[in-house]
């Protein structure tokens, strides 16, 4: 990422757009936030009432455990990212209200830095622009308002760039890298499928030829990524016997990458085939007592779904490539959840696989379809910012410019592995990017 001398970040034009950035963010987030803070149930989704157990159970007993009653095993599934700062919240007496006014902060300082971001990269000429497409993107603005980990990922992964540019441009001594690496191994306790970052950061580099000056701060970055995720893999390692990140790749091969296949090819629902395997795994684990740890359990997930993934490589290639595409769609029916206007009916996601997405808004709105038409001025901003996004990752190509390899291969790695579980949540953390190429296109627009 080469960052663009055309940044001051000590002038006043860009002062202003940072602090303009992050107030509109507040202030587009606050009313949602107001709804959902006077009906805090609806902050909660079934990963939310997980990430809620495993911070109780790691407050009250001192184990990272996602069950409900006994035996409370220690699981790897959820890493403990958001359940310490879930439990930051509860230790103090705080609730649900409290941690959404956490993450309302945390989404204005994220605008701020990626409106920094851009002013490092490209110059402050789009600084606004991207901050301002940060703010009011319908998936950051909803995933405020839910107890996941979505907005905490994004603004550590964001800060870790941030950190990392001033790295790369010769930060003094390890301090921008220490930072970078640490707030990269924050984000992969939050979510693990950033594990790979740091690795796709130091390749990018060596394919750009960005020179020894360059690959030292990025390979200290990794380094301090990896020392932040110590402690984690040695706990791991203690208790499962293995240092690893996460069994939840093992977990989705199984009830949703294998459950897909299953559920095209027996017409049943995939929800019903979830459940019916999770009650298989049920009764293994009741025979085993307390001698079946959740790490030997994903083992045994793996083992069921290997030979259904084999079996049909192409067809899982094809809907896993076209379930990709969910991934930037609007996050309007979450919204319409959130402000009680409706509900999402029972399949819903199982509809989208088998019959598409018309016939799965269909399914989700019931008779209330006449509600997706009252969005239509949200849905005309989410294209519109999409298309705006698009044109400038163009222009970045067109223009020749470095940054064009790293911002598109983080983009392909988020985008990429969702699959049939893709929804608004995923596209969080693209929001940055396509701010990024907002933000680059504004700024060329602006110089011409």
């Amino acid at each position: 990422m080469t960052p663009s001398s055309e940044s001051r970040a000590s002038s006043p034009a860009l002062r202003r757009a940072l602090v303009v950035a992050a107030l509109v963010a507040l202030a587009v987030r606050l009313p949602l936030l107001v709804v959902v803070a006077r009906h805090p149930g609806r902050a909660f989704t079934p990963d939310s009432w997980e990430y809620h157990l495993a911070a109780t159970n790691w407050l009250e007993r001192g184990v990272l455990s996602t069950d409900a009653g006994p035996p409370f095993r220690p699981t790897a599934r959820r890493t403990p990212g958001y359940p310490l700062f879930l439990t930051a919240h509860y230790a103090v007496g705080l609730g649900a209200r409290e941690v959404l006014l956490t993450q309302w902060v945390l989404e204005a300082a994220t605008a701020l830095l990626v409106a920094a971001l851009c002013a490092q990269m490209f110059g402050a000429a789009g600084a606004l622009a991207a901050g301002l497409f940060y703010a009011v993107s319908v998936a950051s603005v909803v995933s405020c308002c839910q107890l996941l980990s979505e907005t905490l990922f994004t603004f550590l992964l964001v800060a870790h760039l941030w950190a990392l540019v001033r790295a790369l441009r010769g930060g003094p001594g390890c301090r921008w890298a220490a930072v970078s690496g640490a707030c990269a191994g924050a984000a992969v306790l939050c979510r693990p499928l950033a594990v790979g970052v740091p690795g796709l950061e130091l390749l990018v580099l060596v394919a750009g030829h960005g020179g020894r000056s360059r690959l030292k701060p990025a390979a200290a970055s990794a380094l301090f990524a990896f020392l932040t995720l110590a402690p984690w893999l040695t706990r791991n390692c203690v208790v499962f016997g293995r240092p690893f990140v996460s069994t939840v790749s093992a977990y989705n091969a199984l009830f949703i990458e294998a459950g897909v296949l299953e559920a095209k090819a027996s017409g049943r629902l995939l929800s019903d085939v979830q459940r019916d395997w999770k009650a298989e795994f049920a009764a293994v684990r009741q025979r085993h007592g307390g001698d079946l740890s959740e790490y030997d359990e994903s083992r045994l997930w793996l083992r069921k779904a290997y030979p259904l993934l084999r079996r049909q490589p192409l067809r899982l290639a094809a809907v896993h490539l076209r379930s990709d595409a969910n991934t930037l769609m609007p996050a309007v029916t979450k919204l319409l959840e959130l402000v009680g206007a409706t509900q999402g009916g029972r399949g819903t996601l199982s509809v989208l696989h088998r019959a598409g997405v018309v016939a799965a808004v269909r399914h989700y709105f019931g008779g209330k379809a006449a509600l997706l038409w009252r969005c239509l001025p949200l849905l005309g901003l989410h294209v519109a910012l999409l298309a705006v996004a698009c044109a400038g990752a163009v222009r970045l190509v067109r223009d020749r410019r470095p940054e064009w390899l790293p911002l598109g291969a983080l983009f392909l790695y988020f985008v990429l592995p969702p699959g049939p579980v893709a929804d608004f949540r995923f596209q969080t953390p693209l929001v940055p990017i396509l701010a990024l190429w907002a933000g680059y296109f504004v700024g060329v627009a602006r110089r011409v």
